[in-house]
């Protein structure tokens, strides 16, 4: 086996795991069921119809918005018991 051959096998051999790595969450997860389902909740939906990218609506409400998806993710995930009931929750700032 010449030197150059065996560089690229064991180049190889050390980027093949890896490969693994760059795959994201499987989509028959339930966190993934939830995430879907956080889309579907319907003060989520509400607010994403009413909001068009770059309307007054949308720069306004974009924090609602982001509070709603989460709540819906978690109160799915409680659902399923998954998630504790309630717990700390992330600081929601004025602005």
């Amino acid at each position: 086996m010449t030197r150059p051959t065996a560089l690229m096998l064991l180049s190889l051999a050390l980027i093949a795991p890896l490969a693994g790595c760059a795959a994201g969450p499987a989509a028959d997860t339930p966190q993934a069921a939830c995430k879907r389902a956080a889309l579907r909740d319907p003060t989520v939906h509400e607010l994403l119809v009413r909001s068009v990218p770059g309307s007054e609506f949308a720069v306004n409400n974009a924090q609602r918005l982001a509070d709603a998806k989460d709540k819906a993710y978690n109160d799915c995930l409680v659902a399923k018991g998954l998630a504790a009931p309630r717990g700390v929750e992330r600081v929601r700032y004025p602005y």
